[in-house]
């Protein structure tokens, strides 16, 4: 069992809300959400079963498949991040640039700390689980 198993098992039921809800708010939000956006909940939500693997110690899929997913949500994740910023600096120029900057402050940031716990656990399930994948 892995260390702080209760904590775990917040978070994740706390990741999966959000992400659920995140998803459910598409069709309302589609307008104003980049692709990166919408295929990074469904990879999200894909990581959500690795989490869970992570958590209780099953072996789901493949370490070299989870390596290679922590890669993909990575990117997507500052792809989103780069994509935001540089489609609202052409939309408005100088504002756009301010705005960017205050969203990447208030909403980036704390998504990126928030989200650092789930990275961790998929890098441990991808990359240092070598008991558990034997």
């Amino acid at each position: 069992m892995i260390k702080y198993y209760k904590a775990w098992i917040s978070y994740f039921a706390l990741l999966a809300i959000i992400n659920i809800l995140g998803i459910a708010s598409i069709p309302f939000t589609v307008e104003n959400s980049t692709f990166f956006e919408v295929i990074w909940h469904v990879v999200t939500l894909i990581g959500l079963v690795g989490l869970f693997g992570y958590i209780k110690q099953v072996k789901i899929g493949s370490p070299v498949f989870w390596s290679a997913f922590l890669l993909v949500d990575l990117t997507l994740y500052f792809g989103t991040a780069v994509y935001g910023h540089l489609e609202a600096v052409k939309l408005y120029g100088e504002l756009g640039k301010a705005t960017s900057k205050n969203y990447e402050l208030r909403v980036m940031l704390p998504l990126f700390i928030f989200l650092i716990p789930y990275w961790y656990g998929i890098f441990q399930y991808g990359f240092k689980s070598k008991t558990l994948w034997k």
